[in-house]
């Protein structure tokens, strides 16, 4: 079980993609103020099977970071709020599944329709982690992939803001949430990343050691992030968000993705480090 936290984004489905509701639909010049937000990463930016009418699809309106349904109050639209030239320039280049490999080509893509974003967030913490026992020595690999990303935008923008998630929830927090809902089912196996075992008792050994892993792959995003001076992680914000079992879209049965309530509850919770970042107080 590679994946586990939903919206913080574990267990993602094979999706892709792909939203743009930019005025600037080609690639622009340097000279563009900066406006607008890019989101890249996996499903956790995707509103993946948030809406029950619409299992199994992504649904990237919910978007806690781009998003433009009002119930959710994505990021974008609250940095619309406060910079009204951020007014309708946001990307959405994440896909469910998503390696720290995609992320070149995903701020590639992104970066030709909205090329001077006041904004890129990502979060990529999660398809990697492979639980395997090569984890510690893949963190280099998955390292050099992020810094790629970040040296790109940051040469194509060197004034972009850059914010790296972590995951969203503490492993620990998320199991005892979802204790005796459906969602142990599927969270159950005997692999060493699924924090219950196969008789659905939460397994402290295994949680541990998804949370060792996502630490590791934590701590080379703050690394590289380091490197570029316009990157901010958030410091582990995220991590300290208070999932509950009714943010997921249990209606459909995934336990991995979060519903509108939890991506609300989400931008809510990350908006202030957003707003610290761009000097928005």
């Amino acid at each position: 079980m590679r994946r586990l936290l939903a919206a913080g984004g574990l267990a993602l489905a094979a999706c892709t993609c792909w939203l743009l509701f930019s005025a600037a639909a080609s690639a622009g010049h340097a000279s563009q103020p900066l406006r607008g937000i890019i989101a890249l990463g996996h499903s956790a930016l995707t509103g993946e099977n948030s809406d029950p009418q619409s299992p199994g699809r992504l649904v990237l309106r919910n978007s806690w970071a781009t998003g433009t349904n009002a119930a959710v109050d994505s990021i974008y639209q609250r940095l619309a709020a406060v910079d009204p030239a951020s007014r309708g320039h946001a990307v959405n280049a994440a896909s469910g599944g998503a390696t720290a490999a995609t992320l070149v080509g995903q701020a590639t893509k992104a970066l030709r329709v909205e090329p001077n974003p006041r904004l890129v967030i990502i979060s990529i913490v999660g398809t990697d982690i492979r639980c395997d026992g090569s984890d510690s020595s893949h963190y280099p690999v998955f390292g050099r992939q992020v810094k790629a990303a970040l040296d790109l935008i940051a040469r194509r923008s060197p004034l972009t803001t850059i914010l790296l998630m972590s995951q969203a929830g503490e492993p620990l927090q998320v199991s005892k949430a979802i204790t005796g809902t459906a969602g142990v089912r599927a969270w159950s196996g005997s692999d060493g990343c699924s924090p219950f075992d196969p008789n659905h008792t939460l397994d402290i050994k295994h949680v541990t050691k998804l949370t060792r892993f996502i630490d590791g792959y934590e701590f080379e995003l703050a690394k590289v992030c380091a490197t570029v001076p316009e990157c901010h992680t958030d410091n582990g914000r995220a991590t300290h968000f208070q999932v509950r079992a009714d943010y997921y879209n249990y209606v459909n049965f995934d336990w991995h993705h979060f519903n509108v309530t939890g991506l609300a509850a989400l931008a809510n919770f990350v908006w202030p480090t957003v707003a610290k970042i761009l000097n928005l107080h």
